[in-house]
């Protein structure tokens, strides 16, 4: 005892150690760490700069060229921000800074302001080595440098650092643990405590406030004081996480969680149901991970409502693989890591209730088969309401393109869980009547929430786009199947062939191995295995969707018309895992390493040949694809000969998939990067000052929905379904009507009445459009402020109708109507 003791506590002190050793290198460089205790920070404001190309005289400095700077060396200290106040005889001047942290400028280490009469701030975020300030882009120019300030933290024990150091320090201590306890002792723990140790890793993730939110990359389009990341890379590419649907959430802050939104769209909203958003209504029973946001707020809500659905997703694929494969645990975990960090999932983690779908899915099929085993009505009354909760949330996902799809699955399996309990199957008259006034409440809650949306729905279904999309299937290409492995590198390179790595996402489901598996299986053991036959089918039902299509009356009446054949493959994918996992566990047949090796070898080759002919640029090395060879040799040889190895299988192709798939989002720390923004502040006041609505002038996405997140009401921030009263305000004739009766992003450009263009709406994406409008047009709209980068006023029917208000750093400008 004494000596289990004094391992963890050794292992203890290593892992903090480790965990703050990983943390502190991973913020400053690792190449930094000793330089950062040993050289001393360098005294920016009583420092001399060495001056390149510049004339100094009486405290002025004078440009002698076109590329004049000034350095500063031996920094040696982590800079948040640089303040930087100067003086200059022609303004508007552009001031641009590098950075160095050990190696040369570079362009990637820049920062670009205009200067316009006052101090300019940059958000370094980095440790700095060198620094290089650039004043202004011509010969000849004058300037006086007033202050030079550095904002350089202890970043060692920064909240960042600190909590970095935490979660490594635990990640170690549990590596520490195999060796202490041995893994069968550990992971036998871990599995008999699963629903405490989830709750714990819950309630860490919200205590940090930890997402895996891309909000950071806001700061590509304004400036940010701290971008929260503690590890990984953001996402630009997931802008409609972190750029739609999490604005709209902040929005939700200030509107009282109402379930109708009168800031975005500048407008009442109804947000109950697409983009389905966090709000004190009959919604939020059904939508349980929403519960954080009104309880505890923005951040506090956002960590609930992200790692709250992977740790339960996690949970609930566990409980329904091993339900699966009749408790085999290895394969369990495995399936687990298929599903909760497939390439598909963790790339749509956040929107269209991908993964709520996937939890109601097999949460209420495991309950379905629990409620039919017992005869125990007061447990199958509260099995029932599991499921009903379960049916709520899938439907209210609202995103029909993955709910039809997935129906069939659930409906399969359904079909499959009674087949095999037929003979069990027996139901006593309190059962039904539990069934049927729970139903009635449960469709009556129903009813209630799509009647009160009743509007939107119409308004939606009714829209250009995505309403009246009509798909017949087919145009799915047979390749895609074999993209789980490309997609492996998907997180860790430049995408440059890949348009939307998100659109290329797909499963590792060794496709089509589990299906030519459970074909030999029930061959060669002369068993027929219901589940198997199904699921096949199904998959030939979906194959066919994908890449041929139905006739339209076939489409229509199966409801496969909602989801494009990209979209179909979820289920597709779902259920080719759901296959192999099934026959690797109950297959005893015994196949000869030769003819595994040489199965393998044939899959490998083909994998590498589609993969290449895939993503020819993408997959230009040709390490990368003996990556992918080697990947799906180990993989095909031990699905196909070690399927009794059970252990080796979950750890080795479980590994692949964990590191690629915990590698596509950002770990995240707080709201803070946007929420704390000084233009925030700022434009808040103005609001607070007096009340009006906004537009975004000259910008799309992202910049649209960023009033959203100060509480702004903004007309063209993203309208998820169409304002077209306002629009044919403007539009009288309807002449554009197919323009702006869509959803869309919207951007609004200022022009003058003689301007020719001026009314005219334009399709510039199926969820893009512009418009062009006059003051004129903008008092109609009830505008009052103008958020832009242009000078608005130099617009002649601007000129005396506008008042200038402010201008940021970065040179957003915000503009008031004061005519009547």
């Amino acid at each position: 005892m004494k000596k289990n003791s004094l391992k963890w506590i050794v292992s203890g002190l290593v892992s903090v150690l480790l965990g703050l050793f990983f943390a502190y290198g991973s913020q400053i460089g690792f190449g930094n760490i000793i330089d950062s205790f040993t050289k001393p920070e360098l005294d920016i404001q009583n420092a001399e700069p060495l001056y390149v190309d510049f004339d100094s005289k009486d405290g002025k400095l004078t440009s002698q060229t076109d590329d004049a700077y000034m350095v500063y060396h031996s920094v040696n200290s982590y800079v948040t921000k640089l303040a930087l106040s100067v003086e200059a005889e022609e303004q508007p001047v552009d001031i641009k800074i590098y950075y160095s942290d050990g190696g040369d400028f570079s362009e990637e280490k820049s920062m670009q302001r205009t200067f316009s009469g006052k101090t300019l701030t940059f958000a370094i975020d980095s440790y700095v080595t060198d620094l290089r300030i650039d004043l202004g882009a011509a010969k000849g120019q004058t300037f006086e440098v007033k202050e030079v300030n550095l904002e350089t933290p202890n970043i060692l024990f920064s909240r960042g650092t600190l909590t970095l150091a935490f979660l490594l320090a635990i990640g170690f201590l549990f590596i520490f643990a195999h060796f202490i306890l041995g893994p069968k002792k550990l992971y036998g723990l871990v599995d008999r405590h699963r629903y405490w140790v989830a709750a714990g890793l819950i309630a860490l993730a919200v205590l940090f406030e930890l997402s895996g939110s891309s909000l950071g990359s806001w700061g590509n389009y304004i400036s940010m004081d701290n971008d929260g990341l503690l590890a990984g890379v953001f996402r630009p590419i997931r802008s409609d996480e972190w750029a739609v649907n999490t604005p709209f959430t902040m929005s939700q802050f200030y509107d009282g969680y109402s379930s109708v939104n009168s800031i975005i769209r500048g407008t009442l909203t109804d947000v109950s149901i697409v983009y389905g958003q966090p709000a004190f209504s009959l919604t939020l029973i059904f939508r349980l991970f929403s519960l954080g946001y009104v309880l505890l707020g923005t951040s506090y809500g956002l960590a609930f409502f992200w790692y709250g659905r992977l740790i339960v997703l996690f949970l609930v694929t566990y409980e329904f693989v091993k339900w699966l494969t009749n408790g085999n645990k290895p394969y369990a975990v495995l399936g687990s890591i298929l599903i909760t960090f497939a390439p598909i999932v963790q790339w749509w983690f956040a929107i269209n209730g991908l993964v709520e779908m996937l939890i109601a899915m097999q949460l209420s099929l495991l309950f379905l088969d629990k409620y039919i085993k017992t005869d125990n009505s007061k447990k199958r009354a509260w099995y029932f309401v599991v499921i009903l909760l379960c049916a709520g949330n899938f439907i209210l996902t609202f995103y029909p393109s993955w709910m039809v799809p997935m129906a069939y699955i659930i409906l399969a399996f359904a079909v499959w869980i009674i087949i095999e309990n037929w003979s069990i199957l027996k139901f006593k008259k309190i059962d039904v009547l539990n069934i049927v006034w729970m139903t009635v409440i449960f469709a009556a809650a129903i009813g209630y929430i799509f009647y009160s949306s009743k509007d939107t729905i119409d308004a939606v279904m009714n829209t250009v786009y995505p309403g009246s999309r009509l798909v017949t299937g087919g145009g799915f290409e047979l390749e895609n199947l074999w993209g789980g492995f490309a997609n492996l590198f998907f997180p860790f390179r430049e995408y440059t062939d890949i348009h939307n790595a998100s659109e290329q996402a797909f499963f590792f489901d060794l496709f089509p191995l589990g299906i030519l598996l459970s074909l030999f299986y029930m061959f060669k053991s002369r068993k027929k295995d219901t589940l198997m036959i199904i699921l096949i089918g199904l998959s030939v039902f979906f194959l066919i969707w994908m890449c041929l299509g139905y006739p339209e009356i076939i489409a229509k009446l199966t409801m496969l018309n909602r989801s494009q054949p990209r979209r179909s493959y979820l289920a597709f994918g779902l259920i080719n895992i759901f296959l192999l996992l099934r026959v690797l566990a109950l297959s005893k047949i015994k196949i000869k390493p030769i003819w595994g090796i040489a199965a393998a070898g044939i899959y490998a080759a083909v994998a590498v040949f589609i993969n290449k002919k895939l993503y020819q640029v993408f997959l230009d090395s040709p390490v990368l694809l003996v990556i992918i060879f080697v990947v799906a040799f180990v993989s095909g040889f031990l699905v196909i000969s070690m399927n009794n190895k059970s252990k080796i299988v979950a750890v080795v192709i479980g590994s692949v998939v964990l590191i690629s798939g915990i590698s596509v989002n950002p770990l995240q720390q707080s709201t803070d990067a946007v929420e704390t923004m000084e233009i925030g502040k700022e434009l808040k006041n103005i609001q607070k000052e007096d009340e009006g609505k906004w537009i975004v002038e000259g910008m799309g996405l992202p910049m649209n929905n960023f009033l959203l997140m100060f509480g702004l009401p903004t007309i063209n921030s993203t309208n998820v379904y169409p304002n077209l009263d306002l629009w044919e305000k403007i539009d009288t004739e309807k002449k554009y009507e197919e323009a702006y009766n869509r959803y869309a992003h919207i951007v609004i450009n200022a022009v003058s009445n003689d301007n020719p263009e001026k009314g005219v709406f334009e399709v510039l994406w199926p969820d893009l459009f512009s418009v062009n409008l006059t003051l004129d047009d903008l008092k109609l709209m009830d505008v009052k402020y103008i958020f832009t980068v242009n000078d608005v006023a130099s617009i002649p029917e601007f000129e005396k109708e506008v008042e200038f208000l402010y201008i940021s750093d970065d040179g957003f400008r915000v503009y008031k109507i004061i005519g009547d």
